[in-house]
């Protein structure tokens, strides 16, 4: 195993986020402090997978296409990280206006 200190992992990889990140066992993810994916197809089996192995996540719009969050965007899943709590609480008052 590789001894990895607060690793980021980025996966673009045009619709195969799917394969890598559902077949990657759960102790390979928590190596990682941070993982940015791009999805093609929809999140929610990427965000289950994400916060089975301890990670909070937040999808993300790709700010330069038209196509829909549900279908297209980014999870952003965070582990440990101090910012968390103000992104989450960020996050949800931009939500309730």
């Amino acid at each position: 195993m590789f001894d990895l200190e607060n690793a980021i992992l980025k996966v673009d990889c045009e619709g195969r986020e799917y394969e890598t990140i559902l077949t990657t066992r759960l102790e390979t993810l928590k190596l990682f402090n941070q993982i940015i994916i791009e999805y093609h197809n929809g999140y929610w089996r990427l965000k289950r997978v994400l916060e089975e192995a301890g990670f909070k996540t937040i999808i993300k719009p790709i700010r330069s296409s038209n196509v829909p969050i549900k279908k297209h965007g980014y999870i952003v899943a965070l582990r440990d990280t101090p910012f968390w709590e103000e992104r989450l609480i960020d996050n949800e008052s931009k939500g309730s206006s």
